[in-house]
């Protein structure tokens, strides 16, 4: 006889006490019947020994996000708590559970656990400094609660967006201070949990395309192949809150972290995943020049207008048609042009970032359907670039 009853407003059958608490099926999440575990007043879904874990760390973390449903029993803070509203980690354990469901997968328990930090500076990413240790330490909780359940945790991913407080930083300082700031964490996350494998570190560039931030965060994943470091989409393309400010709509921010999942899953599929890149610029002997990307694939013009610009001596030179074969993207002028500096695609405080949104944008030919929204496409676009011209080789 079983003296406990489980705090479900919902029908239960099999209920059984075992030696940690209770076990029951019920179809308390919106009628689906599925075995639960409650303990010391916690519940948790039935699921495998294994706790995913994704972290969100920096700026952008704690702005809601919006879905049809959370998963609640599946989806939990570092303290079991489940449920509306869901942030940046939670979002990411959502999308990825509902794409588990769409393929009949098993879903997991998925501690999402979020370091909000809006204006971090690089005094933020030391190890000896407060929010690092708190990081660590919302780690530590999130195994203390886990082990309750029998569980070990594994973390998955590490969505990064940091240094939005000295977006002044040069590109090169920028991208040393990220790296080695995942280097230290990705050591002691494994030293925390005991995982043998590092987790993939998730970055989408920083959506102020006037900061040299944005230039490094697109080439982390070039210049340091060790690091597990995925480079999922640009930000510029997104709906803003505002023409004034960076900040993304709401729909934006979940359609970023499904462009996060989708880039993490494809990867750990055995796959490739990067967004195009420019990687150099030549002038041409007819008054052309060529800018050559780095691509999964051919490159596609969307959308009318486009986003480079050319300059000579801090002037821009107007461009009047771009022309695209394969992974090259060939700009063309009216007049001769000289001897132009540096071509800058969707970077630069010239740029307004309504233009951003809306200007024709340079991509590859990837596509597919986005689960949260359904009258859109996905696509890889073009990352923030500026790169030097050089002479016709």
């Amino acid at each position: 006889m079983v003296k406990n009853r489980p705090n479900t407003l919902g029908n239960v059958w099999m209920l059984r006490e075992s030696e940690r608490g209770l076990e029951y099926l019920s179809d308390q999440y919106f009628g689906r019947v599925m075995g639960y575990e409650e303990i010391e007043h916690k519940t948790l879904a039935q699921t495998s020994e294994i706790a995913l874990v994704t972290l969100a760390i920096g700026s952008g973390v704690n702005n809601p996000r919006h879905h049809n449903e959370y998963y609640n029993w599946h989806v939990v803070d570092h303290t079991l708590q489940g449920g509306a509203p869901s942030y940046a980690a939670a979002s990411h354990a959502i999308i990825n559970s509902k794409k588990c469901d769409d393929t009949n997968a098993a879903l997991h328990t998925h501690f999402a656990i979020d370091c909000a930090k809006p204006g971090t500076t690089e005094d933020h990413l030391k190890p000896d400094g407060d929010y690092y240790k708190s990081i660590l330490q919302v780690i530590d909780d999130a195994k203390s609660n886990a082990d309750i359940f029998g569980k070990s945790l594994f973390v998955d991913c590490v969505k990064v967006s940091v240094l939005s407080g000295q977006a002044n930083l040069t590109s090169n300082s920028a991208d040393y201070l990220i790296a080695a700031f995942i280097h230290e964490l990705r050591a002691d996350i494994c030293a925390k949990t005991g995982q043998a494998t590092f987790p993939k570190f998730l970055i989408s560039p920083f959506n102020d395309t006037g900061s040299e931030l944005c230039l490094a965060e697109g080439q982390l994943d070039i210049n340091h192949p060790t690091l597990g470091i995925i480079v999922t989409s640009p930000q510029y393309w997104l709906e803003k809150r505002n023409t004034k400010q960076p900040t993304l709509s709401d729909r934006a921010q979940v359609i970023l972290d499904e462009l996060h999942v989708l880039a993490l899953r494809e990867i750990q599929a055995g796959r490739t995943w990067f967004c195009p890149s420019m990687q150099r610029c030549y002038l041409g002997d007819d008054d052309t020049v060529r800018t050559e990307f780095s691509a999964m694939g051919d490159l596609v013009q969307e959308g009318s207008g486009h986003l480079f610009k050319i300059s000579q001596n801090g002037a821009d030179i107007p461009i009047t048609g771009i022309e695209i074969e394969g992974k090259t993207v060939t700009l063309t002028f009216d007049a001769s042009i000289g001897q132009p500096d540096q071509v800058r695609y969707a970077w630069g405080s010239d740029f307004a970032y309504d233009e951003l949104t809306t200007a024709g944008k340079i991509r590859d030919s990837f596509e597919c359907d986005s689960i949260v929204d359904q009258d859109l496409k996905l696509h890889r676009y073009a990352l923030s670039a500026r790169k030097e011209i050089l002479p016709w080789a």
